[in-house]
């Protein structure tokens, strides 16, 4: 075992957890310069993030490497000087983790009304570099959800029958739900990975050329979780763990329901009168109304979700267009709140 995990970030806050993670395999130099990967922030509506830290997996020989790193146009770094670094067993090969606290970028007015972000990445001189991925964890800040959030980040190669332990003591639990556990895992050549807990074994399988997350999840009660690695039979291998993040979330969720969907048709057009009942316990962000014919979309509404007001009764009319033959339509109404989606069917006839 070679290596740590040794950068901890634990808090419980105001606010919904969001996590997005980028496999890249891109090689940067002279015959290719630069990239930009497009991080989407799902539902974010123009809320502020009380927490978001950007992590970027880099392989190469050396650091001698001349480099720009830039989110939404603007320069986190010029200098190419990672605090993280693990010697890889392939000889002269290097990982190297970058983290950078992008809170306050996230937060300038002119992107609060974006749901993405854009990092680049520009080679500008000497030793080419491999981009193996890009992790974005950030926090909605939202009155109406409460979130407990662990990071655990570094370099961490395991070899054969080699174990990492990490103790949930006390368990990151708001209530006694599930908790998301993620995992950036790379494991260049063969080998088995298994994510044990005090009462299941995870066995994952992991591709041979990409850094990935795997995602599982715990119970709220869960003491301890383990990552071990077996390579295969006659075959040297190690695992790379690049970090852990816990999290769970209690929201005050919106419930929508389809109390009446009244039908009329003359020839194509066809008329629905949909009554919708929110028996949740706040407004959801947006809503989406859309009917379907035999699998196929036959139009979609779209609003945001100010008129859903718990227990407040909305109408909507919406008139579809169909083809002669079907006797029954499909309604679909999903809404979401902060990173969750729900949906409610109705089959309704002609």
């Amino acid at each position: 075992m070679r290596g740590n995990l040794n950068t901890s970030i634990s808090m419980r806050v105001h606010g919904d957890v969001y996590t997005v993670w980028k496999s890249l395999s891109e090689v940067l130099g002279s015959h290719n310069p630069k990239i930009t990967i497009t991080l989407n922030l799902h539902n974010r509506r123009a809320r502020r993030v009380s927490h978001a830290f950007l992590e970027v997996l880099v392989e190469a020989k050396s650091t001698h490497v001349d480099w720009k790193l830039k989110l939404n146009g603007v320069s986190i770094t010029r200098e190419f000087k990672p605090p993280i670094v693990l010697e890889l067993p392939e000889h002269g090969k290097n990982l190297y983790k970058f983290i950078y606290d992008v809170t306050g970028l996230l937060n300038i007015d002119e992107v609060l009304s974006r749901e993405w972000a854009n990092v680049t990445i520009k080679h500008e001189g000497g030793e080419q570099l491999g981009i193996k991925g890009i992790l974005l964890n950030a926090i909605y800040e939202d009155k109406e959800a409460v979130s407990t959030y662990n990071h655990l980040t570094g370099l961490l190669l395991l070899e054969h029958s080699e174990e990492y332990t990490y103790s949930l003591n006390p368990p990151p639990s708001l209530i006694r739900s599930d908790i998301s556990a993620k995992f950036v895992l790379y494991a260049p050549r063969v080998g088995r990975v298994k994510i044990i807990s005090e009462n299941s074994v995870e066995p994952l399988t992991l591709p041979h050329t990409q850094v990935e997350e795997h995602t599982i999840l715990l119970s709220s009660t869960t003491p301890y979780i383990k990552v071990l690695f077996e390579q295969e039979q006659g075959v040297p291998g190690y695992l790379i763990l690049s970090s852990i993040t816990l999290y769970n979330t209690h929201v005050k969720a919106p419930n929508l329901s389809i109390v009446d969907a009244g039908v009329s048709r003359e020839n194509s057009r066809v008329k629905i009168n949909l009554k919708l009942l929110n028996t949740g316990d706040s407004k959801p962000d947006r809503v989406v109304i859309s009917v379907f014919n035999r699998g196929i979309l036959q139009c979609m509404f779209r609003e945001d979700g100010f008129d859903y007001e718990p227990s407040r009764l909305v109408e909507r009319e919406l008139v579809v267009t169909v083809p002669q033959k079907p006797s029954e339509l499909i309604i679909r109404v999903a809404w979401s709140k902060l990173t969750r989606t729900w949906f409610t069917d109705r089959k309704v006839s002609l």
